[in-house]
């Protein structure tokens, strides 16, 4: 499959990954590269210690 294919497509998955992260303030970054995905998660770091 190729990037374009898999980055258009949003299923439950990418509605689940976006609503936890929008919750918490954080973000997702997909990023395709020539040797596979690489995934970037940013969010506030007090988020991670409630």
């Amino acid at each position: 499959m190729r990037p374009q294919e898999v980055t258009n497509r949003e299923g439950f998955g990418t509605t689940l990954e976006k609503a936890v992260l929008e919750g918490l303030g954080g973000a997702l970054l997909r990023d395709w590269k020539q040797e596979g995905l690489v995934m970037t998660i940013t969010m506030p770091l007090e988020k991670l210690v409630e």
